[in-house]
């Protein structure tokens, strides 16, 4: 199974859209346990001094949201 990283709100303010590598860039997302997360590859990939830390932040086994009919996204 697929593992991401969990993080916080606060973190997951705080790394959006903020580059990890040259021109790469996090994207945190909300699984659906309603946990935010970041990937493997953001976090191996992470060249950035200043966001170093994601290396230290614990994995879960990532649990893709649930999409419904009408497009929008389901948590359970």
């Amino acid at each position: 199974m697929e593992q991401v990283a969990i993080i916080t709100q606060e973190e997951a303010d705080l790394l959006r859209g903020q580059e990890y590598a040259t021109a790469s860039h996090y994207n945190p997302v909300i699984d659906c346990t309603q946990n935010w997360v970041i990937s493997i590859e953001e976090i191996q990939q992470t060249t950035n001094p200043e966001y170093l830390w994601v290396k230290d932040l614990p994995l879960i086994d990532w649990c893709a949201p649930i999409p419904n009919p009408s497009g929008l996204t389901i948590n359970s």
